[in-house]
């Protein structure tokens, strides 16, 4: 039996895999077993996830698309189909359109029309697959761009991007993009803040997450693809595991059309799975709540950033000037303003957490989510991010250029060994040296757990 990156997840998770023993030759054969070492077990040790992993068992008859399946069904409603795609996803031909196509035939009564995105002129491009005869359309919007990372349109574009409809499903097929060197729950995170951003703005839907194919040549996305199968199942989201299909059947070459993206058939290969999701779903798949528009006990003082003459009180100061003040264009309420100041490297806000509240958080996990805003004049390539720090640093990916000009949710996750000496939480305004680089902050969460917020 050949040795998948999947068996070489198991075994080093501590479950005997077919044809991988837990020995020290298992050890030398498998690339991923530092990655699961590193203070992860524990986040693949959740049992949904590593039933997943272990079994590829899904909740049968449960599927994110059963309302939409409904509405069709009844015939009475239109309906909208929303997707946050890197470019395994984006454009004309791909998956999402194929969906498009196979809903025309099988709801032939709704005008189907597919919508992409087009990134230059930041409008969307619209091909009617469907006329229709009942006065109802499925509108499929495709806000797949390629290059991208999955929250590039969450700044001043979002609304233009992902508000076009009241949407009733929204795919989130990304990971490609991300560092293939960072750890699982920085991959995990940043879907995790996605996926609750967008259903904040879009509460009525279903929400899947793709866990993407693997690297044709090499084990390098693994962890991109872990972190993506613990984030659904651990929200409760759907799961479209393009990892597992391509990993169980030895990576085909047919399947690839060069290292990174599929071929025809790998895209029909694809398009089986999402398919799926609306064969017969006997109910709707409800994601776990509280989410990130809740509001949750906060293990951090001042979280709302309103105490103290500058609203950073209970917070300490690191190459930075603090203020109060409204954002630049004039949305919303005053926030903190952070602002660097050159002196050294990385400008943040700290709170050390004490031992009191430490001491109930070793050997646990504990999620960190922040409400950022960097404006979309800066320039500056380091702003914006969130770190967990302790004898080492689990640090967020910082917010890239089509991210600024609105509110953005940063998350991470950390396990907190039960020897851990200290804690501290950092929001930064910019990660490099450069003066005056602005960052606006209005929320900041830390709760136990390893959801966004988390009441158990």
């Amino acid at each position: 039996m050949a040795i998948t990156a999947r068996m070489k997840a198991l075994a080093a998770i501590g479950i005997l895999c077919p044809g991988l023993a837990i020995t020290s030759d298992c050890r030398a054969v498998d690339p991923v077993l530092s990655l699961i070492e590193s203070d992860q077990r524990a986040l693949l040790d959740l049992p949904a996830v590593t039933q997943r992993i272990v079994t590829g068992s899904r909740i049968a008859g449960a599927s994110s698309a059963f309302n939409v399946v409904e509405k069709l069904q009844k015939r009475n409603s239109s309906v909208c189909i929303l997707f946050d795609s890197d470019s395994t996803g984006a454009g004309f031909g791909r998956w999402p359109q194929k969906l498009g196509v196979w809903l025309s035939r099988q709801y032939s009564q709704f005008k189907v029309a597919y919508h992409v995105w087009d990134d230059a002129d930041k409008v969307y491009r619209t091909q009617v697959i469907a006329p229709g005869v009942n006065g109802y359309t499925i509108d499929l919007y495709n806000a797949g761009v390629p290059g991208s990372q999955p929250q590039d349109l969450f700044g001043r574009d979002f609304e233009r991007a992902y508000g076009q409809c009241n949407a009733d499903l929204i795919f989130i097929n990304h990971g490609h993009n991300n560092d293939q060197h960072a750890p699982i729950e920085v991959h995990r995170g940043m879907l995790l803040a996605v996926a609750n951003s967008l259903a904040i703005r879009h509460p009525a839907a279903g929400i899947v997450i793709v866990a993407q194919h693997p690297l044709r040549d090499s084990d390098g996305g693994t962890a991109r693809s872990l972190g993506a199968i613990s984030a659904a199942l651990a929200m409760n989201y759907g799961l479209v595991d393009e990892y597992d299909l391509f990993e169980m059947n030895g990576k085909p070459p047919e399947w690839y059309h060069d290292n990174v993206h599929q071929s025809e058939q790998g895209e029909l290969q694809i398009f089986s799975l999402v398919k799926q999701l609306f064969d017969e779903p006997r109910e709707q798949m409800l994601a776990r709540r509280p989410t990130l528009a809740e509001r949750s006990d906060n293990l951090l003082k001042n979280g709302s950033f309103t105490e103290g003459p500058r609203g950073a009180e209970g917070w300490e100061t690191e190459n930075a000037i603090l203020s109060r003040a409204p954002l630049p264009d004039g949305t919303g309420e005053p926030a903190l303003s952070i602002i660097s100041t050159g002196a050294g490297a990385g400008a943040a806000i700290s709170q050390r957490i004490p031992e009191s509240r430490l001491r109930y958080l070793r050997g646990k996990w504990i999620t960190l989510a922040v409400r950022e805003w960097i404006s979309p004049d800066n320039d500056d390539q380091n702003a914006g991010a969130i770190a967990l720090v302790g004898r080492t640093s689990t640090r967020s990916y910082g917010i890239r250029r089509g991210g600024r000009g609105g509110y953005r949710w940063l998350a991470i996750s950390r396990y907190i060994k039960p020897d851990a000496p200290t804690l501290k939480v950092q929001i930064y305004s910019t990660l490099g040296i450069e003066p005056g680089v602005q960052a606006f902050v209005d929320r900041a969460v830390l709760v136990p757990g390893d959801l966004p917020y988390d009441m158990r």
